[in-house]
């Protein structure tokens, strides 16, 4: 016989014993059984007409009971499914709400060369691709790339070489990882819709502008001769001869006055930023910090390199844009012959009192009084008098015919 365990085995006994206990004779169950039954509605025992069933209308009241409260556990039921309903598509409302800003931040993010809410055309910046950078990576292989000439902050610059005709370009390459910041993305569009603007001899050429999911390219003339920094370390004492810093001087002044005529700014005027092409002549590059607008206009932005900004800019008042490009001229000038700026300081705070100042000490004792003079008017703390490139191109300076 199969074994019995557990709780199967507790009912078989009960069972058992319920079969095979001692009985009492028949009629002495029948008395307990009637005993048991009065008073109480049954089948033996039934409430005569007229008596109260209390008994009775005790189980109607249960029965009441258990339906309303039945009927509040179906209402509140109905409630909580409501409310979970509602929970629910408020939920799916936030995480579509979500998703949305997503993708709208990622589509802002990638894309940076397109401003869609501002007026330029799309066209302006290179062809529009499908969305996923296709068309640019394709533009990306036209070119071989060289060896890398120049690096900033956010960008490098590395010569290249078209496929197509065999030219040599400079590129210049942007990280978008280092253009999470609104105001870099817009200087970065800034730069290339005023380089389309402008069309002038010593300022440098923008071939084209496109970008990838990662990158935003420049394409621009090659500019074989490096920078006037690096062309100025190759001289002795680190200084011009006065007849050459002359015709360069003259090179930017004449590319500065295109610039204000736009009513553009360059507002970082450097010896990096001044780059000489085969034969030695100006070409402005750079126009990452340049702003379009009227020349008159004060703005209050602290942007620059220290030793070349004007004293308004360190002072944090309010400057116009093309003032604060002449100061910077100025301090080119002067490290043009004499191989050193004109204000240096221990800390920034130092440099910046005496760029307030305006004092300054001249190294090179052979330069003309022309010279001086002209430096001084460029290197004015006053920025209402500052001459203007056009002003500055009129000195007598230029009128002298051998410079020794």
């Amino acid at each position: 016989m199969a074994e019995i365990e557990g709780d199967d085995e507790q009912v078989y006994n009960d069972k058992y014993y319920e079969m095979n206990k001692p009985r009492k004779p028949m009629h002495q169950r029948d008395q307990e059984d009637l005993r048991e039954d009065e008073g109480r509605p049954g089948q033996n025992a039934r409430p005569e007409l007229g008596e109260p069933p209390e008994r009775y209308e005790e189980k109607e009241g249960n029965k009441q009971r258990t339906e309303y409260i039945d009927k509040l556990k179906e209402d509140l039921d109905e409630k909580l499914k409501e409310r979970y309903q509602a929970y629910s598509n408020v939920q799916h409302k936030d995480k579509r709400q979500q998703n949305s800003k997503s993708h709208i931040s990622k589509s802002s993010n990638n894309q940076i060369l397109i401003d869609h809410n501002s007026a330029y055309n799309p066209s302006q910046v290179g062809d529009a691709d499908d969305g996923m950078g296709h068309q640019s990576e394709n533009r990306v292989h036209n070119y071989q790339f060289g060896r890398q000439i120049g690096e900033g902050a956010y960008a490098v610059v590395r010569s290249a070489t078209s496929r197509e005709d065999n030219q040599k370009y400079a590129i210049k390459i942007y990280d978008k990882t280092k253009l999470s910041d609104i105001n870099r993305q817009r200087s970065v569009r800034r730069e290339v819709v005023l380089l389309q603007k402008m069309n002038h001899p010593n300022i440098v050429k923008l071939i084209e502008a496109f970008e990838t999911d990662s990158h935003v390219y420049l394409v621009m003339e090659n500019v074989p001769g490096g920078s006037l920094h690096s062309y100025l370390k190759e001289m002795i004492n680190k200084q011009l001869d006065e007849e050459e810093a002359r015709r360069i001087f003259q090179q930017v002044l004449v590319a500065l006055k295109y610039c204000h005529s736009k009513c553009i700014a360059h507002r970082d005027i450097k010896l990096e930023n001044v780059l000489l092409d085969e034969h030695k002549n100006v070409k402005l590059i750079d126009f990452g910090f340049s702003t379009c607008i009227p020349n008159h206009k004060k703005i209050r932005m602290f942007c620059g390199t220290p030793s070349y900004m004007a004293p308004q800019i360190v002072s944090k008042v309010e400057y116009a844009g093309p003032p604060a490009d002449i100061w910077a001229t100025g301090v080119l000038l002067y490290a043009l012959l004499n191989g050193c700026f004109p204000f240096r300081g221990q800390t920034d705070d130092d440099l910046y009192r005496r760029i307030r100042r305006g004092t300054y000490h001249i190294y090179n004792q052979k330069v003309t009084r022309e010279y001086l003079d002209l430096l001084q008017r460029c290197l004015d703390v006053n920025d209402d008098t500052r001459p203007s490139a056009k002003d500055l191109l009129d000195d007598p300076w230029y009128k002298i015919k051998d410079i020794k």
